[in-house]
């Protein structure tokens, strides 16, 4: 297999936070791609599945740095980019570790595009759908900041979709790209801190209280239905048991 280059022009930066597997299986699709040398850069972000151990031991010519946890995806994008460019890259391919399976031109087509075009290159997300069939899922967007958001081309939003609103903002941008399993709605008494774990005291009171429990309880409804197979049907109409939300849409 094609080894990885301790520097070079391109650099593929990939942010991780355990995974291990799918580290691995990523890296192993890397080294099959044509075109130029190109070095690679793992951000570990305080995985506890021992990523980093493993792939200094299997993968030695990877670039391994230790995040500290809170980095998340951006702050990963970020430190790998950064070491990368003081190692010498000009050009950054950044990918998740969950790309498993990727066409052999794609660092040579990305190159061209940026060649020709300058700027930033993507490439197209495919998934695969029954019965063997492959469909685009993701192409690219347009940045909209007038609807405060991506807006996805032709094929629309094809995941499971839960936006929830404070009681003054009504985009529903994503929730109108959504084909199916999308819940839209608004809360009262909201404001952008009712909307995270830790909100201040000072900012509670017994309504938005409520508001709070109805935000935590339809997202755990969600992630339930989405993510376990459980559902407990909440979200069939989540106002008759939290007046605090209002202008439910399903579809």
């Amino acid at each position: 297999m094609k080894e990885f280059a301790p520097a070079a022009d391109v650099a593929i930066v990939i942010p991780v936070h355990n995974g291990r597997a799918y580290t691995a299986r990523c890296l192993d699709e890397l080294r099959q791609l044509d075109g130029r040398d190109a070095m690679v850069v793992v951000v570990d972000d305080g995985s506890s599945d021992g990523t980093a151990a493993y792939l200094n031991s299997n993968y030695p010519d990877v670039h391994v740095l230790p995040g500290p946890g809170d980095l998340w995806w951006s702050g990963g994008v970020n430190a790998g980019c950064r070491f990368a460019i003081e190692h010498g890259a000009s050009r950054l391919v950044v990918l998740n570790n969950d790309n498993l399976e990727m066409s052999r031109n794609l660092l040579v087509e990305l190159g061209r595009l940026v060649d020709t075009h300058g700027g930033v290159g993507s490439a197209v997300i495919l998934e695969d759908r029954p019965p063997g069939r492959r469909e685009i899922y993701a192409a690219g967007g347009e940045l909209k900041w007038p609807a405060r958001g991506i807006e996805l081309r032709n094929v629309g939003l094809q995941k499971p979709l839960l936006v929830m609103h404070q009681a003054n903002a009504s985009n529903s941008t994503l929730f109108d790209k959504a084909l199916a399993d999308a819940y839209w709605c608004q809360v009262r008494d909201t404001i952008h801190p009712t909307f995270v774990d830790l909100r201040p005291l000072a900012l509670a009171n017994a309504t938005s209280r409520r508001a709070a429990e109805a935000i935590r309880a339809c997202s755990l409804s969600f992630f339930n239905k989405y993510l376990k197979g459980e559902d407990n049907h909440l979200l069939d109409n989540p106002t008759n048991s939290y007046p605090v939300i209002f202008n439910y849409l399903k579809k």
